[in-house]
């Protein structure tokens, strides 16, 4: 009786949440391995966020009960997790972005930490996987050395697993209405709760996704965009430069380390593209022409760096007219701060080594790309 008690308890235990978006290899490969962590994970829920064309499960994965949604319209990753999560049965939910490379190990100790009732929530490391290109060299190295602290204030979307009932009284995204960025308003509200959000350090997860440069800026200028309002408001000038100068300094450190310059160059266009978010350009023309100087103006000897921030940063060339300073200071207060030295690498060696590579292979899609 002990043994089929035992056995019942595992097949309860845990419900695995995805979803796709134009993405269907990662899903495939995504069910194919939640299938290999039977008996733990026994409820697979994928919901296809109106891909083209739709998404469809292998006569296997039917055979399996894997359950497969479909939204006639597209509504972004928040509500395609939140339509899969409602779905869950079993005591624990974990939820996986499909691109995410994870192990039984990693499943084993997130349960174990989950026993201790003050836990609210365990997240997982993230690794980028470095394919050789600048591009993912940069991510590799950048992501291993991500501040770490436990507990901690943030768990990242891609993987996590939660006790269902937690997720069920907290509400789960019900009342939330972005397309993006639930994690940090889910980590907001576990915190809130008085629970404790426990970084898995000792199974780090790995994102398979291969970026192209531009759609790469745009994701990590998003995570940026509220941080960077929260201290524009909050802080006097001298202190957002400071935080700018840590933040390219900290590039700078790991690139000479681990010699990924690229690093240097997202971290660069990440934050003037949060900037300009921030500061409104891309809602007046004057602004984007003041946005538009600066780049042209500041970086008139590196004509690679200059038009990858352009494209990047959705910014046209400058039309010649004169413009106030202020952007202009801003964006040259930067470029004091990485130097002519790393600037020139980037110019002639790093960026056209990435823009080759790119031309070689094609990028996985993101819900970001265009």
């Amino acid at each position: 009786m002990g043994i089929l008690i035992f056995l019942f308890g595992v097949s309860r235990m845990i419900t695995l949440a995805t979803y796709t978006y134009n993405d269907h290899q990662f899903a495939l490969g995504q069910i194919r391995n939640a299938l290999k962590l039977r008996p733990f994970v026994s409820e697979i829920i994928v919901v296809d966020d109106c891909s083209e064309p739709p998404f469809a499960l292998d006569a296997e994965m039917r055979l399996q009960g894997v359950k497969l949604v479909t939204h006639t319209e597209n509504r972004g990753p928040a509500l395609a997790k939140w339509s899969a999560l409602q779905m869950a049965a079993r005591e624990y939910i974990l939820s996986v972005d499909c691109d995410m490379e994870f192990s039984r190990q990693w499943v084993l100790t997130a349960l174990e930490t989950l026993k201790d009732p003050a836990v609210g929530l365990v997240g997982a490391r993230i690794v980028s996987r470095n394919y050789g290109d600048p591009l993912s060299r940069g991510m590799h190295y950048d992501s291993l050395h991500s501040p770490r602290q436990n507990p901690a204030q943030f768990a990242p979307g891609g993987l996590w697993l939660m006790r269902r009932q937690c997720f069920v009284d907290l509400g789960g995204f019900d009342d939330y209405p972005d397309r993006t960025h639930e994690d940090w308003f889910l980590s907001r509200k576990i915190t809130a709760a008085g629970l404790k959000i426990v970084i898995n350090e000792a199974f780090p997860a790995t994102e398979l996704r291969r970026f192209c440069r531009k759609t790469f800026v745009r994701r990590e200028s998003a995570y940026l965009q509220e941080s960077y309002r929260a201290i524009i408001t909050r802080l006097e000038p001298s202190a957002v430069l400071a935080h700018i100068q840590r933040e390219l300094a900290d590039a700078l450190a790991i690139a000479a380390r681990y010699d990924c310059a690229m690093l240097v160059y997202v971290r660069l266009a990440r934050i003037l593209r949060a900037l300009a978010c921030v500061l409104d350009v891309y809602a007046s023309a004057p602004l984007t022409q003041e946005f538009a100087a600066a780049i042209d103006q500041t970086f008139c000897r590196y004509a690679n760096v200059a038009a990858a921030l352009r494209e990047d940063c959705d910014i046209p060339a400058s039309d010649g007219a004169a413009r106030p300073a202020a952007i202009v200071d801003l964006v040259r207060f930067m470029v004091d701060c990485l130097g002519d030295a790393v600037l020139e690498t980037l110019d002639t060696v790093t960026i056209p080594e990435n823009n080759a590579s790119e031309a070689q292979r094609a990028a996985d899609f993101h819900y970001l790309s265009w």
